[in-house]
């Protein structure tokens, strides 16, 4: 379970990781345990980040597209077929190499979060 609230970078449950509920009552107790002795404050997401998730979530789908495209592949011999399956799962991939490209792009426009890139 995550938590949005996090202190000093690590979540505020992370101290009872350890400690394990063996059912929904308990979990409840732990939680609110947890949420009683943390000092941190929830904040709103930064709306650029709620942006940037949607366009990676569908740069996911593109590769999740991709793999179900594989997987379609190894049930077919005919070369015809195999070829058409090709060519789509290539489009994809130029697809997803693109919307990546411009996510990248994108995100460095803000030094703030440029420096998180990879």
């Amino acid at each position: 379970m995550r938590s949005s609230c996090c202190s000093r970078g690590k979540c505020a449950l992370s101290a009872y990781k350890l400690r394990r509920a063996k059912n929904d009552q308990l979990d409840a107790a732990l939680i609110a345990e947890c949420a009683a002795r943390s000092d941190a404050r929830c904040h709103a997401p930064d709306s650029r980040l709620i942006a940037f998730g949607e366009w990676l979530l569908f740069i996911e789908q593109i590769e999740a597209d991709i793999a179900c495209l594989k997987t379609r592949r190894e049930r077919f011999t005919d070369r015809r077929i195999l070829e058409e399956i090709d060519r789509s799962i290539g489009e994809l991939k130029s697809r997803c190499k693109a919307q990546l490209a411009l996510l990248q792009a994108a995100v460095r426009e803000h030094d703030d979060l440029a420096g998180s890139l990879i």
